[in-house]
């Protein structure tokens, strides 16, 4: 085996699966949100995001930070799915196993979007406007949905 065959292979030994770093991205995504929801207030959304943004350099960190593991996480978790639809292990994978990590993927666009929604601004409340719709097509879902 030739030297840069061998430190290739010893690179790609030393990165993490995109399982794991997408794990990674969730827990800094959940523990910075944890931090931001002193600062956040539900009835004045905007003016407490701003407020942060403004009298706080920690809390612009930590909303910055919160913002990107997010995002990461979402580009990591589709494409840890891609790679395992892709690569076929000889592991074979329960259908029950399938079908749970299958409905992962709607419950983190959900939570993307849910984030998105409670900034509270102008592209937000436009935004809403697209489930609130959508909940209007299935037949009981929204009054479901409310009645929590």
């Amino acid at each position: 085996m030739n030297a840069s065959k061998q430190v290739c292979e010893s690179f790609w030994r030393r990165i993490p699966a995109l399982g794991m770093l997408a794990l990674a991205e969730f827990v800094i995504c959940a523990v910075t949100g944890i931090l931001l929801v002193p600062a956040y207030k539900p009835d004045t959304a905007l003016d407490s995001l701003a407020l942060l943004l403004l009298k706080n350099p920690a809390g612009v960190f930590v909303r910055s930070l919160h913002y990107w593991s997010a995002q990461a996480f979402l580009v990591l978790t589709l494409a840890h799915v891609l790679e395992h639809m892709l690569r076929r292990s000889k592991t074979k994978v329960t259908f029950g196993v399938w079908w749970r990590l299958s409905l992962t993927v709607p419950i983190v666009l959900a939570a993307m979007l849910s984030g998105f929604l409670l900034r509270g601004d102008g592209a937000a409340t436009q935004a809403l406007q697209v489930p609130r719709s959508l909940l209007g097509f299935v037949p009981g879902l929204a009054r479901l949905l409310c009645a929590c």
